[in-house]
């Protein structure tokens, strides 16, 4: 998802007429870029002749769905025909009792008169792809053993992938700009590591497998 954002504000960098625009990734498939036209451009022709030039980029990426809008007729390329505009939204674990509820509403919605077709899209994607729900459980026994506690357990497990570090500082024009080292593997960990990695509390180290546990396990996350 990020390489295609890249790809996109590359792209929109080398015209003038936008003043800005802003890229907002919410999760691995779900991203969204909102662009700001130059006011003298902004109720011209450019915005729709740009649309269609995103239109054409859109086709040309194959790795995800698009839909564009702001300007015109809206457009979509994704699995579904037509362009949808009104969603209701579920979500929860338990997928059967999910699209049982989205069905209940589909066979609603269609009684009315005005409404003339109704899709159950899971996720990006018409079978939808699998996230992962993490359960973990605490013996309080044995957590009581090493003087923890849930905050405890739950306050080291926030600093179990690498840290970035403040190496240096270098000078601005509007003062001193300080520099961080960051891990390209910063801000992700694996199920092994939050098991055998050492956490503390009180003063005492400990394991989290040597007091609990921490499952992943898969479920439909969204189901519009």
């Amino acid at each position: 998802m990020n390489e295609v954002f890249l790809e996109l504000e590359n792209y929109l960098a080398a015209y003038p007429e936008i003043e800005s625009f802003v890229t907002s990734i919410h999760n691995i498939d779900n991203g969204r870029l909102e662009i700001t036209f130059v006011p003298e451009e902004e109720n011209g022709a450019f915005p729709h002749l740009l649309k269609n030039e995103l239109i054409r980029q859109a086709n040309q990426i194959g790795s995800a769905d698009f839909d564009i809008w702001g300007v015109g007729q809206g457009f979509s390329n994704n699995t579904q025909e037509g362009w949808f505009n009104n969603h209701i939204e579920l979500r929860g674990y338990n997928y059967d009792l999910i699209m049982a509820e989205a069905t209940m509403f589909k066979d609603t919605l269609l009684k009315h008169k005005r409404i003339e077709e109704v899709i159950i899209q899971t996720g990006n994607s018409w079978r939808g792809k699998p996230r992962y729900a993490f359960v973990m459980g605490l013996d309080a026994e044995k957590l009581e053993e090493v003087n923890g506690s849930l905050q405890d357990v739950y306050r080291e497990l926030l600093f179990q992938s690498p840290r970035e570090i403040r190496a240096a500082e270098v000078a601005g024009e509007e003062g001193v700009i300080p520099v961080f080292l960051r891990e390209a593997s910063s801000g992700q960990t694996t199920i092994w590591d939050m098991h055998n990695n050492m956490l503390t509390a009180s003063g005492k180290a400990f394991r989290l497998k040597d007091v609990g546990f921490i499952n992943a396990g898969a479920h439909r996350k969204s189901y519009p």
